[in-house]
């Protein structure tokens, strides 16, 4: 069954948030999909604003560039403190 890309990215979001719980960070999500952060992972008394991309692998390599969905609409430095990666073909 091939699924969505708005499905792909969801999983995506709670793997990533999984994977953060499991090393014993604090972890909130956004409800909805209107914002250009997807988690935020409270760290050493700071909020980190993470951003979740889902990539496929093409030819072993994984490519994010900084477009959110549609044209012209890049993240700005401020946006985001980092992207988090989920591959799917790399979750076991």
């Amino acid at each position: 069954m091939k699924l969505h890309s708005k499905q792909l990215g969801a999983i995506g979001v709670l793997r990533v948030a999984a994977h953060l719980m499991s090393e014993g960070m604090t972890v909130f999500a956004e409800l909805g999909d209107s914002s250009r952060v997807d988690l935020i992972v409270l760290a050493e008394g700071r909020a980190i604003k993470i951003q979740v991309k889902t990539r496929n692998l093409q030819d072993g390599k994984v490519t994010v560039d900084s477009r959110k969905s549609g044209p012209d609409y890049r993240y700005r430095p401020d946006d985001v403190d980092m992207f988090a990666v989920y591959i799917p073909q790399r979750d076991l």
